[in-house]
């Protein structure tokens, strides 16, 4: 027993080790100015011209500008006041929050060190330690459409008891889908998951689909203000 217990806690000084080392290197690489490409045409200029223009206006030249920018909205503040630096940590705050999720999840359904192994298998994901140094918005897409299936799940494990669950889960997708088009595939596949997960476990055909269809609504306003441009 005394040998499991020291060989846990050496696994999980190893994890913890790793990880460490992989967020210092992140870190120190956003410490550095942006130079990627879709950051610099794309993610902070068109805050930038907003901000110059003191509020949304159309931008016909640049055909990305008419993509969903919930997050880019938040490189607003920072852009803001001249820095530029911040929203690469903006998108690595994402995928560190993404990481704790799973950290999270696998530490309730197993133990610690699969947690954590979890959070490193992610972290140390070679698409996910790029984009962490960059100023992007596919970890905050990313980030939304993972809280909104685990709260889908925790809503299914509490035998569909309440709907806050359910609610945190349509509030996350449809920030999700207001970061960028990609997320309506997840959307997607959600309200099916929905739809046959409750019709299958509680027999019940119409609650299932009406559950799916309360969900539209918070999808649709918190998809809005990333669209918001390209109304105004």
């Amino acid at each position: 027993m005394i040998e499991k217990d020291w060989n846990s806690r050496t696994v999980t000084f190893l994890l913890y080790m790793t990880i460490f080392g992989f967020m210092t290197t992140e870190i120190l690489l956003n410490l550095t100015p942006p130079i990627s490409r879709d950051a610099i045409i794309h993610h902070l200029a068109i805050p930038k011209l907003w901000l110059v223009h003191e509020g949304f206006y159309e931008i016909p030249w640049a055909d990305f500008s008419y993509y969903p920018m919930n997050i880019d909205l938040l490189y607003l503040i920072p852009l803001y006041f001249n820095n530029d630096i911040i929203p690469k940590f903006i998108n690595f705050a994402f995928g560190f929050g993404t990481g704790l999720l799973i950290y999270n999840y696998l530490k309730n359904r197993f133990d610690k060190n699969w947690g954590l192994l979890g959070f490193l298998i992610f972290l140390s994901t070679p698409a996910v330690a790029r984009l962490s140094t960059t100023a992007y918005i596919d970890l905050g897409m990313v980030f939304f459409t993972t809280a909104s299936v685990l709260a889908f799940v925790r809503w299914r494990d509490d035998d569909y008891m309440g709907t806050k669950w359910l609610i945190l889960s349509a509030v996350c997708m449809g920030l999700a889908v207001g970061s960028k088009y990609n997320a309506l595939i997840a959307w997607l596949f959600l309200n099916l998951m929905i739809v046959f997960y409750y019709s299958r476990d509680t027999k019940k055909e119409l609650p299932a689909l009406r559950y799916a269809l309360y969900s539209l609504p918070l999808h649709f306003l918190l998809f809005l203000p990333g669209i918001s441009k390209i109304i105004f």
